[in-house]
């Protein structure tokens, strides 16, 4: 299992780096062959790509704290419950005892 998450860990690193390098590279790749008016647009897109990304990443995490909390809240009811139903069932067998 450590060698799979380890792989999985590198393979995801090597991506990360080459996708950066290319997000950054590109842009100056482009610089001779593109008008002002193309170096222009081609910032605010990547702006707002980048942008759409971090969006994206804030709506999951914030979807997953969510579940979290309402996972933790069903628990803790469930929790009460189990709790009520236990101290009523001890207050039934002392009046059953009395």
């Amino acid at each position: 299992m450590k060698t799979k998450e380890l792989v999985k860990g590198l393979l995801l690193s090597a991506a990360a780096i080459i996708i950066g390098f290319v997000a950054i590279a590109f842009p100056f790749r482009l610089f001779n062959n593109l008008s002002d008016k193309g170096m222009q647009l081609l910032f605010i897109s990547e702006i707002v790509l980048y942008f759409l990304v971090a969006m994206t990443f804030i709506a999951v995490s914030e979807l997953k704290k969510k579940k979290a909390r309402a996972r933790k809240e069903k628990e803790l009811q469930r929790r009460f419950q189990r709790r009520a139903k236990f101290e009523q069932a001890q207050r039934e067998y002392y009046d059953l005892a009395a």
